[in-house]
């Protein structure tokens, strides 16, 4: 029988909360005041039916995060709220709004130049594909290559020297098998 693992008694979730915020780009002292307001305000909701039972706080905290970077980028017809949150989420690290507008985080408040910024924070591109035929070639395995090559050749030239050294080959595995069994 195994016995539950117990937890600690402490709660880490403001400190990790205030860890992933400062790795977005916001400051230290702006970091722990921002982790300290949504961890507030995600108390008071009630948890999502799939978040992480272990840490609920965090989860609505990260959900909160979602929601407001969906709020960055405009709304494209058949989107999902997760594409959209994640494109907001690509502006807000192009434009360094964590580093640049510390204020403006996690609020609906939006300077006209972070607005302006933001509208031109586009992601780039893949190139185009192109269509492209693929020969087969012969690959060059070297120096070993070309004296199989060799070797086989000779083979072919002669079939009873070729039927000669696969049968001294097998012997070979067959003896030397018997042997490691036997001795």
């Amino acid at each position: 029988m195994t016995t539950p693992v117990s937890r600690p008694p402490f709660d880490d979730t403001p400190p990790k909360l205030a860890a992933y915020l400062r790795l977005c780009g916001l400051a230290p002292a702006p970091a722990d005041r921002v982790a300290a307001a949504v961890l507030a305000e995600s108390a008071a909701r009630p948890p999502a039916p799939d978040a992480d039972t272990d840490e609920p706080a965090l989860a609505g905290a990260l959900a909160r995060l979602d929601e407001w970077t969906a709020t960055l980028t405009p709304a494209q017809p058949g989107e999902s709220a997760a594409h959209r949150a994640m494109r907001g989420r690509t502006r807000m690290f192009l434009t360094g709004l964590p580093a640049s507008w510390p204020d403006s985080f996690l609020t609906a408040e939006r300077p006209p130049v972070l607005q302006s910024a933001l509208d031109q924070a586009t992601p780039p591109l893949a190139p185009a594909l192109k269509q492209t035929t693929m020969s087969p070639q012969a690959l060059d395995l070297g120096p070993v290559s070309r004296m199989a090559n060799g070797t086989w050749r000779t083979f072919d030239k002669w079939p009873f020297l070729g039927s000669v050294a696969v049968w001294a080959l097998f012997l070979t595995l067959v003896g030397a098998a018997f042997y490691l069994v036997h001795f």
